[in-house]
């Protein structure tokens, strides 16, 4: 196996076990959307504790551009992710 295909296993097991993770607190009773805010929060947190400030708030800028409907309407749960995206590329710049 070469070292992509390595990455991408690994990525694959990493998937596995978030979701299960994500099932297994929906299953306690926790709030879909309380599980997903908080997993993107845990994971947007310590993604850019990995990478400098200026880019990490690049590149989450880019999701939030990229969340944006194409007709400009605002979706009540992409503009919630929009937001809490800018919010965090705004917290990441600040470093």
């Amino acid at each position: 196996m070469t070292s992509t295909e390595d990455t991408g296993e690994v990525r694959r097991q990493l998937s596995r076990a978030w979701r299960a993770v994500g099932i297994r607190l929906l299953e306690e009773g926790y709030e879909p959307g309380d599980v997903a805010e908080t997993m993107l929060a845990v994971a947007l947190t310590t993604w850019t504790g990995l990478k400098d400030h200026e880019t990490a708030a690049r590149h989450l800028r880019s999701i939030a551009d990229e969340l944006a409907p194409e007709d400009g309407s605002e979706v009540r749960s992409g503009g919630v992710a929009r937001q809490r995206l800018r919010f965090l590329a705004a917290q990441a710049n600040r470093g």
